[in-house]
């Protein structure tokens, strides 16, 4: 395992259990309210005698931790001094008795003086977040764009951001369309998805499906992009799931032959959940690969497989894959288990001009039904236009209507909630009651697992 030494580590090793807890003291002049201390908080002050007087509140309930400390590039001209040889860094190793200044690099006081904040920050940090077979911790980013706000694009741009340039990029998806859709996108050289990984890749990209044989000439020199469906990553999908785990014997080069006892024991202590032979050899299957490899993965449409009674046994899935970073891509994250860095609003893309059709936002009075209602008769009124506009040039438009509502589960009816069953009944009911509605057909209605 890799480690971090610096000249005068053994000094700073435990300083942060020696720092003194200290109150935090509000400012009332300077405050908005009561200065509630579990509001937000400006901490003026040392950064570490700060972060100590946190834990006593804050220990272990922390989710994410946005740090910017200096960068120690030896500028004294910026707002801030970055210059680690500063009066103020010099002054607290002096004053701390850590260790001699004058015998140490510039980069050496900085590891110095960052060791023990680093430490009390990670005691902040809670242990609910996402960890892998290895128990290693998981990077995980949630982008929430609306329905047609250009997600796949978003997935694919993060990706440039990695600067991985080479290795596997596991990217998942929730239905045999948009797989069907997706790995077109990306095989098509002049596909805007394509162009993006190409960036991402420095111009060297290869598009696998899962069944592909994959080598270790591929996974060095290529940014290589496997595509799977959720059901193949879900232990709950049965069949498809159980396929990763199949010696397959497509990656010779990338797992270790069952006679290198060296290399077989050395992957296995690494990795100490892989899926073994009798023998204890390690499987070549699709499973072994990806923990092996630690791809980034995508999860495109992530809400489709965390709105399940499964979800929580999905997130253990992948995280059983030993992904080095996840990226969900999402309309509707579960607010449980996405841990959501950026959040685009229909509004956001109105302004950027992003928005495919053109929107007429409607105010209805009344309760859900009225709303209901409502759209109903526009539903009516443009497919009367519809027809008759098939009717005059031959061309065929369906018009559709789709209604958001708060609850779809068996078991979630009731308690002041639109369930998508109560929209279901009022709408075949209000059919029937319609006037001249001889010779017409029931309203046809589809309903996915989440939505209605």
């Amino acid at each position: 395992m890799p480690t971090l030494d610096f000249r005068g580590k053994r000094h700073i090793y435990a300083h942060h259990y020696t720092v003194p807890h200290r109150p935090l003291v509000p400012d009332a002049d300077k405050s908005i309210g009561d200065c509630p201390d579990d509001d937000n908080l400006i901490i003026r002050g040392d950064n570490l005698h700060a972060l100590k007087a946190l834990l006593p509140r804050y220990a272990d309930r922390v989710r994410c931790i946005y740090i910017d400390p200096p960068y120690n590039t030896g500028n004294e001209g910026w707002i801030y001094n970055d210059n680690v040889n500063g009066p103020v860094q010099r002054s607290w190793l002096r004053e701390n008795g850590l260790v001699d200044t004058e015998d140490l690099l510039r980069h050496d006081k900085w590891l110095c003086m960052m060791w023990p904040r680093l430490h009390l920050l990670k005691e902040l940090l809670s242990d609910d977040g996402r960890s892998d077979g290895a128990g290693r911790p998981i990077p995980h980013a949630c982008l929430k764009v609306p329905t047609g706000g250009g997600k796949t694009l978003l997935g694919v741009a993060a990706l440039e951001r990695t600067r991985m340039q080479a290795g596997l990029v596991l990217w998942i998806v929730p239905s045999r369309a948009i797989y069907a859709q997706t790995i077109k996108a990306f095989r098509s050289r002049d596909h805007p998805y394509r162009e993006r990984l190409e960036v991402a890749g420095a111009g060297r990209v290869k598009v696998f499906e899962k069944d592909d044989a994959i080598s270790l000439d591929d996974l060095s020199g290529h940014l290589c992009v496997m595509l799977l469906m959720y059901p193949a990553a879900n232990r709950r999908r049965g069949r498809e799931f159980l396929r990763m785990f199949r010696d397959s014997g497509r990656y010779p080069t990338l797992l270790p032959r069952s006679d290198d006892r060296v290399s077989m024991e050395a992957v296995k202590k690494s990795n100490p959940d892989l899926d073994l032979e009798a023998d204890g050899a390690v499987k070549h299957s699709l499973f072994n690969l990806l923990k092996v490899q630690r791809p980034v993965v995508v999860l495109d449409e992530a809400h489709k497989a965390y709105g399940s009674k499964g979800a929580t046994e999905f997130v253990e899935a992948v995280n059983r894959l030993n992904p080095r970073l996840v990226v969900e891509l999402s309309a509707t994250p579960n607010p449980s288990i996405s841990n959501l860095l950026v959040d685009i609003s229909g509004v956001d893309l109105k302004k950027e001009e992003m928005i495919k059709l053109p929107v007429e936002v409607t105010s209805v009075s009344g309760d859900w039904r009225d709303t209901l209602s409502r759209a109903h008769d526009t539903l009516e009124d443009l497919t009367a236009a519809a027809r008759l506009l098939e009717s005059e040039e031959g061309r065929h438009i369906r018009p559709i209507s789709v209604v958001r509502v708060e609850r779809t589960g068996k078991d979630q009816r009731g308690a002041d909630r639109i369930h998508a069953e109560d929209a279901r009944e009022f709408l075949i009911q209000r059919w029937v009651n319609r006037p001249g509605r001889s010779g017409s057909s029931l309203p046809r209605m589809t309903r996915s697992p989440a939505r209605i």
